[in-house]
């Protein structure tokens, strides 16, 4: 679950944050080699979840796993 607000700080809204954050993430992800993967795929399936969250953390963005 994530929920995002905006952010008075950097009057950032939530939509720039989830958005341009993830999309920046995976793009440096590219860049230095942590995705390797070529032609199109789903996030899930080529994406390193762990580092992914720990970049969204980095940036203030809260993930909360839960189970039901």
């Amino acid at each position: 679950t994530m929920i995002d607000r905006y952010d008075e700080t950097t009057f950032l809204t939530a939509m720039m944050r989830t958005t341009g954050f993830s999309t920046s993430i995976i793009a440096q992800m590219i860049i230095s080699g942590e995705i390797s993967a070529k032609g199109v795929y789903c996030p899930e399936e080529c994406v390193p979840a762990e580092i992914f969250i720990g970049e969204l953390c980095k940036r203030r963005m809260v993930i909360q796993e839960q189970w039901s």
